[in-house]
């Protein structure tokens, strides 16, 4: 876990002072929206719900996701 976080505040850094933008694929959720702005949940290669991540519910994410 710890190496995660670390991973995440290299790119996030790296990020901020080049002014670069990322594609972070992850499977935790809770990770992912603490580092990014927006969101896309994918399910058989296709976008059903995006997003900025401080409006995200982790409810909706799931549901679709797995289709419920």
């Amino acid at each position: 876990r710890d190496r995660v976080k670390e991973i995440y505040r290299i790119l996030l850094q790296a990020s901020r002072e080049e002014g670069l933008a990322l594609l972070v694929v992850e499977q935790s959720v809770v990770q992912a929206l603490e580092v990014s702005q927006r969101y896309y949940v994918l399910r058989e290669g296709e976008i059903v719900l995006e997003g900025r991540s401080r409006e995200a519910s982790r409810e909706q994410i799931l549901q679709a996701y797995f289709g419920v």
